[in-house]
């Protein structure tokens, strides 16, 4: 990293040339870069060619542009640069458009007492470099951590990629469901929005590595599952949990915390049953990548020559308390437009049930819009419905999709 290089550059503006040579004759061996301007019109002009400076002062009064003015151009330009003015009258109007247009940091008496005005200048180019070093730090942290990232991501690729060949050697089967889940689960978040890059990394790398702990079982569990296929668990409730012994294997390693997470709730249904019994996390506070997983993972389980994808998410659309709905609809898409295997029909608000889809938006007497129209109903949002018409009446009836069984 190189070391950041202090700004010394002093600007002084003041359309009496014979105040310029003094001020600079002032800062002689002050260890300064000192410019000078008579023509404070020509500011943009030295801004171009020396800029920026730590610190420029600017005398108020002065025809063309003012101090105020002109130390608002340089605020335009390099608004870390410090602004300082130099007037020889009170003016409090002028001080306060002084602060709210130009930003000075203070005002400076003139004619200027010695000591004063080098203790000042001293104190600007101080703030100046202690500001733009702190900014410049911060940069080369962020490229830093960058590049680290960088590295770390190559290293994880190649991590991945061993860890890949681990489960292909030790267990075909997992390997193979592993690389249909992947595949399935990238397709499934790239029609997500909103979702942030280190969640969206966490889940891919939980994605890569949720059958890890399958790889660390016992042998003589690893010879039936080679045998039978993963179906062959139901047989050997120990290693149902397998994705605890995965999260267990990750959880200390830097940036898997939350992959740790991930993995170890993957078997919670939405309703908090399931691995592990002893931890209670269910609905919303259950992981994006968790509730994903769950799907994922008994999706490809359940799936066979005689069903497909489509056909199972529609029943699994049937039970709320195992999975999240609202992500099936979202994982079905445009299917769910579809009206074969479908009715619709208008409800009384008191009629609604879990597993409705809304076809129409539900609206208040208001015009308040409660739930959007493709909204899939679940308890928790009829309840919302329900309280608020005490409030607000609900519009009725309610046109909903209801999927037929």
């Amino acid at each position: 990293m190189c070391a950041y290089v202090p700004n010394t550059k002093v600007l002084y503006v003041d359309d009496e040339a014979e105040l310029l040579s003094p001020f600079s004759t002032l800062l002689w061996g002050e260890s300064l870069q000192v410019f000078t301007l008579a023509d404070s019109s020509a500011i943009d002009t030295i801004l171009d060619v020396e800029g920026p400076f730590a610190l420029v002062i600017s005398d108020q009064r002065m025809p063309g542009l003012d101090g105020i003015e002109t130390l608002n151009r340089v605020k335009q330009r390099f608004p870390e640069t410090v602004r300082v003015l130099l007037t020889g009258y009170a003016n409090l109007e002028d001080t306060k458009r002084a602060v709210n247009e130009a930003g000075i940091s203070r005002y400076v008496t003139k004619p200027w007492d010695d000591d004063t005005l080098k203790s000042v200048v001293h104190e600007c180019i101080a703030q100046y470099n202690l500001t733009a070093e702190n900014l410049y730090l911060n940069a080369q942290l962020t490229e830093q951590n960058k590049i680290l990232a960088e590295l770390l991501d190559g290293t994880v690729g190649q991590s991945m990629h061993l860890l890949s060949h681990l489960i292909s050697y030790i267990n075909p089967h997992a390997a193979n469901q592993a690389e249909r889940v992947r595949k399935l689960g990238r397709a499934i978040l790239n029609t997500i929005p909103n979702l942030s890059a280190d969640e969206r990394w966490e889940i891919y790398r939980a994605l890569d590595l949720f059958n890890l702990g399958i790889a660390v079982l016992p042998p003589w569990i690893q010879v039936n599952l080679n045998k039978d296929g993963l179906k062959a668990f139901d047989r050997f409730p120990a290693a149902r949990n397998h994705h605890v012994l995965a999260s267990d294997l990750i959880k200390k390693v830097p940036r898997f915390e939350r992959v740790a997470t991930i993995i170890r709730y993957q078997a919670k249904d939405y309703s908090g049953a399931g691995e592990p019994v002893t931890e209670i996390v269910k609905g919303k506070n259950l992981s994006l990548g968790s509730r994903l997983l769950h799907i994922l993972i008994d999706l490809d389980m359940l799936n066979t020559d005689n069903s497909n994808g489509k056909e199972i998410l529609q029943q699994m659309l049937n039970r709320p308390a195992k999975y999240d709905v609202d992500l099936i609809v979202l994982m079905l898409g445009q299917s769910m437009e579809t009206k074969q295997g479908c009715e619709e029909k208008s409800v009384p608000m008191m009629d609604l049930q879990e597993g409705m889809l809304l076809v129409d938006d539900v609206v208040t007497e208001h015009r308040q819009v409660l739930l959007k129209a493709n909204t899939l109903l679940t308890s928790e949002a009829i309840k919302v419905i329900q309280q608020w018409d005490s409030y607000d009446k609900i519009q009725e009836p309610i046109l909903v999709r209801i999927t037929l069984r």
